[in-house]
């Protein structure tokens, strides 16, 4: 299969295309693939912390948010691929260690199956949840060995603009050297309409409508280290 487009790594529904919309529109042949992408079971009550104020279930919340990633993406022009975990707050504990095997390998098989030029991947901003450093460190395992496929991390929106300590912290302790460049902007409307998608999401997010603001997609190169 020959080299094409853009794979696009999100922790959650709503992660790339607020963090990194105007990139996933400006490009062709986009696959935004999403690690907590899994439905917890039927019977699971929605978590009284994200889900509980629009949801019975767990599963209700999932099945919805799904959709609301698929209308997003339609916007954008991009395909919606699952990677199949269960959102933190939803599985039983499982380490770090433990899910980052399995997900870097998910990862590697659809890499090795799409061919992208590129690969975006979180730079690990999340809040109260581990899933955007195991999304990121996951990532960065199934990249390394991929020389064919340039790496480029993305910094969450808008927790960069909440927690600008927090992105400097993680950009310093990146496990490679990273360069910010300018990103690609879209016509106007066109990442707003995408990101007003996530309709049960966004009450949910301070500060949500910072990150529609043309020009603040926050893009790194990744250089990996010898």
């Amino acid at each position: 299969m020959h080299a094409k487009g853009l794979v696009v790594i999100s922790p959650h529904f709503d992660d790339a295309v607020m963090s990194c919309g105007e990139l996933i529109g400006s490009c062709s042949g986009v696959v935004v693939a999403t690690v907590c992408s899994a439905s917890p079971g039927p019977r699971v009550p929605a978590s009284p912390e994200w889900d509980a104020a629009e949801f019975e279930t767990a599963h209700a919340a999932a099945m919805s948010r799904g959709e609301e990633d698929r209308r997003a993406l339609a916007v954008l022009g991009a395909e919606q691929v699952g990677l199949g975990l269960v959102d933190e707050l939803y599985r039983p504990f499982v380490g770090h260690e433990e899910l980052l095997p399995q997900l870097a390998a998910s990862i590697a098989a659809l890499l090795d199956e799409r061919r992208p030029r590129v690969c975006a991947f979180p730079v690990g901003l999340g809040t109260g949840t581990s899933d955007h450093e195991l999304a990121r460190d996951a990532a960065v395992h199934a990249l390394r060995p991929r020389g064919w496929c340039h790496p480029i991390a993305y910094a969450e929106l808008p927790y960069a603009f909440n927690f600008p300590s927090r992105l400097d912290e993680r950009l310093l302790n990146f496990p490679a050297r990273v360069r910010r460049f300018v990103g690609p902007t879209l016509r106007p409307g066109v990442k707003q309409d995408a990101v007003r998608c996530y309709e049960t999401q966004l009450q949910h997010v301070p500060s949500w409508e910072r990150a529609l603001e043309p020009g603040t997609e926050r893009l790194f190169h990744v250089r990996w280290s010898s």
